[in-house]
């Protein structure tokens, strides 16, 4: 499935692609584009238009910007975030039946104008701490910073955060590889002398699931190694209704399979957990899985937006009938009964909520203890959530309210207002030895431009978050953290830009492309014309400052750190005409940042002409990456569909030539991180694709000198050193992304 961070990169910034491609975006995001874009069909044409700018949607918009840069003003301090404990079951009852209530038509007609502002103003863009307080849970460093890493043999999930896993459909656990499907999936024993491998198994997740990701535990002591599989099954619609429809998020149903892989063919099931409610977000920290669910009760007979003056009243009595176990979501564990999730005393309300509409949904926080699955701790809110940051021993959770500028509210009328500025709601769940912990709330201007975790990052308490106040500017980085004067608050301690440091984030019309924030320092990518790279010292949280940039051709769309001095930029060059930037080759650089004050280009490679593209600019499980401490050698790879390999540029064409396919496969770098830092090439993997194959599930993983490229049903296997020689295992016959070149 193509990610929703490439479908939002293409929509957002106005990236171009293949005839071949579109139709592959259009078949997969059909039916899920409200994951993309929460909001009403006016705003999605407004996003495209915005999106493709000028030269008939190729290339960075020849508008010119508007006028000024100037950051938003803060949030409205009278506008709270808090989220509270219900005074009781019946308050918790009382709010939950009134936004089913109100989403089902039973209301005045302020009141349902209301809810339609509230659709209208949702919009889905869609991991450096101090040691865990989880229980049981191995040591694990301290930092992100790529110093900390162990020297292994094989690569693993590319991570945000070190200590902090994320979920794939592809996982490696150095001797196996496990490859998700739909409903199952295939285990692969590994070699690396010759570089192969060998299907030996399936592990069934049952026929009507979807599968989300999975997640290895190595065996600990007495305890065996653990293969976690989360799916979602798929006789639900999810998503499709829309993010900012309570009725898509009815009957969801997320199931962890918990595998003992001793023996990894057979994967023995040790339990099977089922909690009621869509997963839309998940971690892992040592020994425990924390699943973000989303949840509506789903009452029988319910009619969603009802209009017939008989419907709404048998809403009306069908709700008012309810009781508290028709409104908690439950969870089975293997062969028990169901039992509530989460209580109604840890359901956190917002502060307001007597006096706004507010969504009847429930998002739930569930910790599950993987070595002792009995053990599942939750809290839940009743609010809306687009994004999630987590650290190692914090969960944030993220709503946006407004679309890159004006809140949008809907008169009695029907009238669209326009008022107060977009803003970002976050909500901080501490990780303690009794489960998640809701610590606090705060509010920051604009929202979210790119994907929210990494533009999201934890030092020492005090998180760093980017946000947007416009499509093309108004970006300010803000410092939160918990109030030491009041409970269940977040106060900002400083934001970007400030009085000592007026100067804006980005230049006028640029948007945010790429963004890492490292421990103590922000690495942040704007593009329009230019590229440039922006270092921002966040030592002090009282007083951030930009320390220096760095301006060249292109952009990068995933910044990687090598070292404390060294950092990866992938992404693309451009060639400017006529105040539009057309993308052209692939291009990587290495960067020196070892003065802040003064970054600079070490290194660079480019690939292909225009049309080049790879998995990575979207999704960062794309990575394989595998840094070697000791010799300062880090190798990495990158799928890549190539285009333009066997043709010349030729100098009078216009830059928005498009250079036919080549070939799709797995590149191969080294960077030499010593003290002479480079960036070269080390040879291609080639899948020997015979049409135009989209990449957009594209993993590998390295073992020594194997290498194991997975792509379009098969896995690739070759040696570092000799490439071109490969061992292809097929897993399924079909090839569900490939399509013939027009």
């Amino acid at each position: 499935m193509m990610s929703s961070r490439k479908a939002w990169h293409h929509l957002i910034l106005g990236d171009e692609y293949s005839a071949s491609q579109a139709r592959y975006l259009a078949s997969q995001v059909k039916g899920r584009i409200s994951m993309i874009i929460r909001n009403v069909s006016v705003l999605m044409v407004a996003i495209l238009f915005a999106g493709c700018g000028g030269g008939g949607g190729s290339g960075v918009g020849s508008t010119p910007p508007p006028g000024g840069n100037n950051p938003p003003p803060p949030p409205d301090p009278n506008l709270t975030a808090l989220l509270v404990p219900p005074d009781s079951e019946e308050a918790f009852t009382s709010h939950v039946k009134k936004g089913l209530a109100l989403w089902s038509g039973v209301g005045t007609d302020g009141e349902l104008s209301e809810v339609t502002a509230l659709v209208a103003n949702t919009v889905d863009v869609g991991g450096t701490n101090d040691a865990t307080n989880t229980p049981n849970a191995p040591a694990l460093p301290s930092t992100d910073s790529p110093g900390s890493a162990s020297a292994e043999s094989f690569s693993r999930t590319n991570l945000q955060v070190q200590g902090v896993d994320e979920q794939d459909w592809a996982k490696f656990s150095g001797t196996h590889l496990y490859i998700a499907s739909d409903d199952r999936i295939d285990v692969l024993s590994t070699s690396n002398d010759p570089a192969a491998t060998t299907k030996i198994g399936s592990l069934n997740v049952g026929e009507d699931s979807y599968m989300q990701g999975m997640y290895l535990l190595a065996a600990d002591g007495e305890s065996p190694p653990l293969l976690a599989a989360i799916s979602t099954l798929s006789s639900h619609s999810g998503w499709n209704d829309g993010w900012a429809q309570p009725w898509g998020w009815q009957q969801g149903k997320t199931v962890i399979h918990l595998f003992d892989i001793s023996t990894p063919q057979d994967g023995n099931v040790l339990a099977q957990l089922t909690l009621d409610g869509y997963a839309i977000h998940s971690r892992r920290i040592g020994d425990f899985l924390y699943l973000v669910t989303r949840h509506t009760p789903a009452l029988k007979g319910l009619i969603p937006h009802a209009t017939e003056a008989t419907e709404v009243a048998s809403n009306q009595q069908i709700i008012d009938a309810s009781d508290i176990e028709d409104l908690l979501p439950q969870m089975t564990a293997s062969g028990e009964s169901p039992r509530n999730l989460v209580t109604a005393d840890s359901c956190f309300l917002p502060e307001t909520a007597a006096d706004e509409v507010s969504y009847p949904t429930l998002v739930t926080l569930t910790a599950v203890d993987l070595r002792d699955p009995d053990d599942v701790s939750s809290i839940c809110m009743a609010d809306n959530i687009d994004g999630i940051h987590v650290s190692l021993d914090a969960v944030y959770l993220t709503s946006s309210e407004g679309f890159f500028g004006d809140v949008v509210t809907i008169a009695a009328a029907g009238v669209a207002e326009f008022s107060n500025q977009s803003r970002t709601i976050v909500h901080k769940f501490k990780l303690t030895d009794m489960g998640p912990a809701y610590r606090g709330s705060g509010v920051v201007p604009g929202t979210f431009q790119n994907d929210p975790s990494y533009l999201m990052g934890e030092h020492e308490g005090v998180l760093a978050i980017v946000t947007s106040g416009s499509w093309d500017g108004d970006h300010r980085l803000t410092l939160l953290r918990e109030s030491a004067t009041e409970a269940y608050r977040l106060e900002e301690t400083g934001h970007l830009p400030n009085d000592l440091n007026p100067s804006p984030i980005g230049k006028p019309g640029e948007r945010i492309y790429a963004s890492r924030i490292i421990r103590d320092r922000a690495y942040i990518v704007t593009f329009r014309i230019i590229d440039p790279v922006y270092v921002i010292d966040l030592s002090d949280p009282t007083s951030p400052r930009t320390l220096g940039e760095l301006e060249i051709p292109g952009y990068s769309a995933y910044l990687h750190p090598v070292s404390d001095d060294l950092l990866l930029g992938i992404g693309k060059d451009a060639i400017v005409d006529n105040g539009t930037a057309w993308y052209q080759a692939l291009n990587l650089r290495l960067f020196d940042v070892s003065d802040p004050t003064r970054p600079f280009n070490v290194s660079e490679v480019k690939i292909g002409l225009r049309g080049t593209d790879s998995t990575l600019l979207y999704d960062p499980h794309a990575l394989l990456y595998l840094p070697d401490v000791e010799s300062d050698v880090h190798r990495f790879a990158i799928p890549v569909s190539l285009h333009g390999a066997d043709q010349q540029r030729d100098s009078g064409a216009h830059p928005s030539t498009w250079f036919s396919w080549s070939s799709t496969g797995l590149h191969l770098f080294e960077i030499d991180a010593g003290a002479n830092p480079s960036l070269t090439t080390s040879g291609v993997v080639d899948s020997d694709d015979v049409v135009d194959c989209w990449l957009g599930s594209d993993r590998a993983f390295i073992n020594g000198s194997a290498v194991h490229y997975v792509h379009d049903g098969r896995v690739v296997s070759a040696d570092w050193q000799q490439p071109h020689i490969t061992q292809d295992t097929v897993l399924r016959q079909e090839q569900h992304y490939c399509s013939l070149l027009d």
